[in-house]
């Protein structure tokens, strides 16, 4: 039976993903669970915020409990003006924004672990299997969402950014947009699809928007990040339902 190995930042993200969890063992300040999703074995882990959590985490799930594929579920800031708080974004690809070298006072990124020398041309980010995601685009079918907003909550493929920074910046919101035309952003898909790179392992990563990278507008924030919580985890349980983690 494969064995799926389920991500989150925080454990309020975790709790809405399966009821039956059973604690495993904590290593390196982290718990991890065992459940059950869709009659389908998984260990659940809350990695904590930022990128070298999200690793540590992805290595052990890969190394020392043998999961075969990884999938993260969780919240993000969104970029994209035509999404909407509560809407989710699969991720196509991923990419970490923050890495880099500074030059006339502005960051130019590279692949993380690439020397960031002029000489390199490279292509930024990690892209979901392309088998895997024609199999999305083609048999996916999304679950009816909460909404935030007034308009019906939407599923989307898309791209996201990584980066170890909160963003809380209307203006650099629309700077990241231009340059990148990014549906969202938060702080350890990227991670976490370098080690499953690394490993060989899939990987597949869903982010509801809780917020749209902005000073709030209004709506309480512990109220968006819960429904927009179990909307990502209503997605991720859907993936791992209908067996679309892995080829």
């Amino acid at each position: 039976m494969q064995k799926i190995g389920v991500m989150t930042a925080m454990s309020g993200e975790m709790k809405h993903l399966c009821s039956n969890q059973k604690f495993e063992q904590k290593i390196a300040q982290v718990e991890f669970w065992r459940g059950q999703i869709a009659r389908k074995e998984v260990v659940l882990a809350a990695c904590g915020l930022g990128k070298v959590n999200a690793a540590q985490v992805a290595c052990l799930l890969i190394h020392h409990f043998q999961c075969q594929s990884l999938l993260f579920s969780g919240t993000a800031g969104g970029l994209d003006p035509n999404l909407e708080k509560g809407d989710v974004v699969i991720a196509k690809s991923v990419i970490c924004h923050d890495y880099g070298r500074m030059e006339n006072s502005e960051l130019v990124v590279y692949q993380p672990g690439n020397m960031p020398s002029s000489a390199q041309n490279q292509k930024h980010g990690y892209f979901l299997d392309e088998a895997l995601q024609a199999k999305l685009e083609s048999s996916f079918k999304a679950p009816t969402l909460q909404k935030i907003s007034q308009k019906k909550p939407q599923v989307v493929l898309g791209k996201i950014l990584t980066g170890d920074t909160f963003l809380n910046c209307k203006t650099t919101r629309q700077k990241l947009f231009d340059k990148y035309q990014a549906q969202a952003i938060e702080m350890e898909g990227a991670a976490m699809a370098q080690v499953c790179q690394n490993f060989n392992v899939p990987w597949l990563i869903v982010r509801s928007l809780s917020d749209l990278s902005v000073a709030e507008d209004g709506d309480p924030l512990a109220k968006c990040l819960k429904i927009a919580s179990y909307n990502s985890a209503l997605v991720a349980c859907q993936l791992i339902k209908q067996s679309l983690t892995a080829l």
